[in-house]
């Protein structure tokens, strides 16, 4: 069974789930900065702790890709 999941993350691609479109449409944001991932907390499109957990290792290759794709 496959569910919805709030951040999607694949080969340096970070897509989280816009939750203000929730139930009546499933839409991925597509995030490239650090400015992208706080504006989709700010204006409550995710909740925050989903994403914040993502960038909170930093040493983590995930996020070593999504930094090197930011420069």
């Amino acid at each position: 069974m496959s569910g919805l999941q709030a951040i999607k993350y694949s080969r340096g691609k970070l897509e989280v789930l816009d939750q203000l479109k929730l139930p009546h449409e499933f839409v991925y944001d597509d995030v490239s900065t650090c400015e992208e991932a706080f504006d989709c907390i700010k204006s409550m499109r995710v909740r925050g702790n989903s994403i914040i957990s993502f960038q909170k290792y930093p040493n983590t290759e995930r996020l070593k890709e999504l930094q090197r794709l930011q420069s």
